[in-house]
C-alpha cells in the first residue's frame, strides 16, 4: 500500500493593490470562489457554476474598503447578458440578487453572479451621468468562457 501525501491547500488570487481594477470573467466558476465568504440567496448546489457572460472590474476595493464601485467592462457576444440587450459596458452593477455590491471585493461579486447552470440572477444596474436604474434578471449559461483575472478572452466551457 502506498501513501499518498497530504492535498495541497488551494490558494485564491493575489490581492490586488488598492487602487487597482480587479477584474475576473464569467463562464465556468474558478475553485476559489468556493472560499468566499459573502452569503449567496441561490440553493445550495455542489455542480459546476456558471455566469451571465460579463467582465467586471472592482475600483477601491481593498481590504474594508466601503466605497468599491462594480463597473461591467464588457459583454461577450452570445452571453445571457448580451442576448438580454440591457446590460452595457460602463454599467454599475448595485445589487446581485437584492445584496449590495458596496464594498465587495472582486471575488465576493463573483460569488454572487456565479450559480447553476439556468438558474436566474437579478443585477440591478445604474447606467449614465443621471444614474438611471435597470432592474433585470437573467438565466446563468456556461456559454463561451472568460479566462479569469487574464483580460482577454479564451475559448472555454
Amino acid at each position: 500500500s502506498t501513501l499518498l501525501p497530504p492535498p495541497r491547500p488551494i490558494e485564491g488570487p493575489p490581492s490586488p493593490p488598492s487602487d487597482a481594477t480587479h477584474s475576473p470573467e464569467y463562464g465556468q466558476s474558478p475553485a476559489r470562489a468556493m472560499h468566499t465568504p459573502v452569503a449567496s440567496s441561490t440553493p445550495a448546489y455542489d455542480g459546476p457554476k456558471v455566469g451571465v457572460g460579463i467582465r467586471f472590474g472592482v475600483t477601491g476595493a481593498s481590504p474594508g474598503a466601503k466605497s468599491s464601485t462594480v463597473l461591467v467592462l464588457e459583454v461577450k457576444p452570445g452571453s445571457p447578458a448580451a442576448e438580454s440587450g440591457n446590460i452595457f459596458p460602463g454599467d454599475t452593477i448595485v445589487t446581485i440578487d437584492k445584496q449590495s455590491t458596496l464594498g465587495l471585493q472582486a471575488i465576493q461579486v463573483e460569488a454572487l453572479i456565479l450559480g447553476p447552470p439556468s438558474s436566474p440572477v437579478s443585477i440591478t444596474l445604474e447606467r449614465g451621468p443621471e444614474k438611471h436604474v435597470h432592474h433585470l434578471t437573467i438565466r446563468r449559461d456556461a456559454g463561451p468562457a472568460f479566462h479569469p483575472y487574464a483580460g482577454g478572452a479564451t475559448s472555454g466551457g
